[in-house]
């Protein structure tokens, strides 16, 4: 369950539909309705997701267990 996975097996599935070369699929989506916000803010969050990475020391709030699952984030359409 998607739910239960831990930022470092989001990140690796991440990885795995960028190069899967689901890039491509995105891009044609984006085109197809005249929109490429929705790739663009893909684009910007896999570039923050590799600077956290890249980073030797990252912020303690990223690193330590927070004991609990927030539960679904909630759809951004219904947030006022």
């Amino acid at each position: 369950m998607a739910g239960n996975q831990t930022s470092a097996q989001r990140t690796a599935a991440h990885h795995k539909i960028l190069h899967a070369g689901s890039t491509e699929a995105w891009v044609r989506a984006a085109d197809s309705v005249g929109n490429s916000a929705s790739f663009a803010q893909l684009l910007i969050a896999w570039q923050h997701t590799a600077e956290v990475h890249a980073d030797p020391d990252p912020p303690p709030a990223l690193t330590r267990d927070h004991g609990e699952d927030y539960g679904p984030a909630p759809d951004p359409r219904d947030v006022t």
